[in-house]
């Protein structure tokens, strides 16, 4: 029985290495490479939107590209926001250099008089917003709404980390996204701003699924998104990938932005005391 449960564990590594392996593929186009090669900043039409006051920065994923927000961020933009879609080379630096990197950038675009700054992030996203707001947060920071952060790290980087093929194909960062004291994610620590967090639970990868306790959307679990000092979390009936092009999602979020809260809730009373997040008022 052992090593039949050894073999499985095997596959399942190996099964999950290939399933990274396409994912990377998939998103390694010519506008990807490019985009992972150096940052860039798509600024959203500002004579599209209701209002030039309320920005908000997209963050995109590991491995991923600014164009992964796109559709997403037309729907915050269509509820009277200016959007800034960055993207970011996910895979050849360290959270840290990440966050260093965009440091400049949001200042430069969005640190105008009289504006608010809000960030909508998804996965590693928002493991790189918590680092840069540690370092230089914004004088204009508004609200932050993380979609399927490994807030607590994932199981999957503790499976694979060791392995040469997933430390090539996934990054520096990635790496530091594990569960352990050596995790970013984890040493990061709570939040001190005002934060939600969404996250899913159905997976897309049920040969990763095994490796992570409990519910999980495919990559991170439930439990590990949350993070303390949110001000609410939710859970959506969405895989990692799938969050980022749900229309219930993008209404969630921007109800965050406006009123410091989701219409719906998936934290009990109880957990809400435990997590002690900030919670305000609407923003007009």
């Amino acid at each position: 029985m052992r090593v039949v449960n050894m073999r499985m564990r095997w596959i399942a590594k190996a099964t999950v290495l290939c399933t990274i392996a396409v994912s990377l593929a998939a998103v390694g186009t010519a506008g990807t490479a490019r985009a992972n090669a150096a940052a860039t900043i798509e600024v959203a039409d500002a004579a599209r939107s209701a209002s030039t006051t309320h920005h908000v920065i997209l963050l995109h994923g590991l491995g991923r590209s600014e164009r992964a927000m796109s559709w997403i961020g037309r729907r915050i933009m269509n509820a009277g926001y200016t959007i800034h879609n960055i993207g970011y080379p996910s895979r050849k630096k360290s959270v840290e250099e990440l966050a260093a990197g965009l440091a400049s950038q949001v200042e430069a675009c969005c640190n105008t008089p009289g504006s608010t700054l809000h960030f909508v992030t998804h996965s590693m996203g928002g493991i790189v917003l918590r680092a840069l707001l540690a370092d230089s947060r914004p004088e204009n920071l508004g609200r932050v709404v993380m979609l399927a952060p490994p807030n607590r790290g994932t199981e999957l980087v503790d499976e694979l980390e060791k392995s040469e093929f997933f430390r090539w194909a996934a990054g520096p960062a990635a790496q530091q996204l594990g569960t352990g004291e050596a995790s970013v994610a984890v040493k990061l620590g709570p939040a001190d701003f005002e934060v939600g967090v969404i996250t899913g639970d159905r997976s897309h990868n049920p040969i990763g699924s095994r490796m992570i306790p409990g519910k999980d959307d495919g990559t991170v679990g439930v439990e590990s998104a949350k993070l303390e000092g949110m001000a609410d979390f939710l859970i959506v009936d969405e895989n990692h990938n799938r969050i980022l092009r749900s229309q219930p999602v993008a209404r969630e979020v921007v109800f965050f932005l406006r009123n410091g809260r989701f219409t719906r809730s998936s934290l009990t009373p109880e957990e809400r005391a435990e997590y002690g997040g900030i919670v305000a008022g609407p923003i007009e």
